[in-house]
């Protein structure tokens, strides 16, 4: 129950800052949001591997969670203060290092102390909490926030509520497992030794494109959604995103080894070429259908490509290299593939963007139609590439490692 409890609470915080940091951001700092997302993505991996590093060094979980805990939600607080644009990249990476850092020991605490076949469960109590919050801000934007007359943006005020559940979440914290199950002894060369694998450099270059283009839905999704129907839009979204997530997520350990295959990443990737496709028609000015409809699909986007990764690393790397393995796997995947894509993508966003992709009737205003474009091809790509990827050596490095069955 502590897992429900830490993941639920936890999502509230996180759920309150994910889909208003990019409304906030980019109304508030116009051009220069590319500089504070970029900081932003910087502090991403190097918490998560920070994080993994030292509780597979120190074969520590519950003093370290406390104690960031402590410093993630006061400066999640601090980042929708409206401050210059450099202490607003700082508290924007100091921000995301504490959430990677938390979220990922909170991730080894309840694989370990529930298993793989139950991760899936607990996890989904975190997309309930993340359904709430947004339910809740939906109400609040569509029917109360004009009534009490309240001056701050409902972006900033939801961003420094989100900071307090943070807070909260250290209650269910204190009883999470203080130490690692693994006494095997820690060698950092191990991870390595795996990294060098051909089956996980295919793994981690295809992760990179996949993130390349998925930071789309991070950092620019928020702010066209508020462009297109303003905050009540944007928690709308973001509480139907997760609808299908919560009962998609017990069941993807179960898909995930079926005949030992890449289902999870083909249905990530399919489901995110729909989405970006549609979402690129309307940027177009070609509705097909509305577009709060294509967050639907975020549940299997998402979803898919997130668990199928916690456990094709689970598999790769033993239970005591396991935090050290993913942390990498950020690193060189969601970190390195989202921030060049925000780079590229992002400058394309805020430039005239590119003739040959122009489309009859894009608002003239800004470039979605192009990134959305973009994305969706690349998602296409990647889905034929998981149809031919090799899998299923992974079990054989693992076991190679002395791995952990759990």
């Amino acid at each position: 129950m502590i897992y429900i409890f830490l993941y639920f609470i936890y999502f509230l915080g996180h759920g309150a800052y994910f889909s208003t940091l990019s409304p906030y951001i980019i109304s508030q700092y116009g051009d220069d949001s590319t500089l504070i997302f970029f900081a932003s993505q910087l502090g991403f991996p190097l918490g998560y591997f920070a994080s993994g590093y030292i509780s597979d060094r120190f074969n520590l979980i519950r003093p370290l969670l406390i104690i960031t805990l402590l410093i993630q939600a006061p400066l999640q607080y601090v980042l929708y203060s409206g401050f210059d644009l450099p202490s607003t990249m700082i508290a924007a990476a100091g921000t995301r290092f504490f959430f990677a850092f938390n979220f990922q020991l909170i991730t080894i605490a309840a694989l370990e102390g529930g298993g793989m076949v139950k991760f899936g469960g607990f996890r989904a109590f975190g997309t309930g909490g993340f359904f709430l919050i947004h339910a809740l801000l939906f109400i609040w934007e569509s029917k109360f926030s004009t009534y009490w007359h309240i001056e701050l943006n409902s972006a900033v005020l939801a961003g420094r509520i989100g900071s307090i559940f943070l807070l909260l979440s250290i209650i269910p914290a204190f009883f999470v497992q203080k130490n690692r199950m693994s006494n095997e002894a820690y060698y950092f060369n191990d991870v390595f030794k795996i990294l060098k694998k051909k089956e996980v450099i295919v793994f981690f270059i295809l992760s990179f494109f996949f993130y390349f283009s998925y930071q789309v839905v991070d950092y620019y999704l928020g702010a066209y959604l508020n462009k297109t129907g303003g905050m009540s839009m944007v928690y709308a979204a973001w509480a139907l995103a997760v609808l299908l997530e919560i009962p998609f997520m017990p069941v993807t350990s179960r898909i995930f080894h079926y005949k030992k295959q890449n289902i999870l990443f083909m249905i990530s990737a399919i489901a995110g070429s729909l989405r970006f496709a549609v979402l690129g028609l309307h940027a177009a000015g070609i509705h097909t259908i509305p577009i709060l409809l294509t967050q639907l699909l975020h549940g299997i986007h998402f979803t898919g490509y997130y668990m199928g990764s916690i456990y094709r690393t689970r598999n790769l790397f033993p239970g005591h290299l396991y935090g050290t393995g993913y942390g990498l796997y950020i690193i060189l995947t969601a970190a390195a593939g989202g921030m060049s894509g925000n780079l590229i993508l992002g400058k394309l966003l805020h430039s005239e963007g590119i003739e040959a992709l122009r489309i009859p009737g894009n608002p003239a205003d800004h470039n979605y139609v192009e990134i959305f474009l973009i994305s969706m091809l690349i998602h296409l790509i990647l889905f034929f590439c998981f149809i031919f990827f090799p899998v299923d050596k992974d079990t054989a490095l693992k076991e190679q490692y002395g791995a952990d069955k759990n």
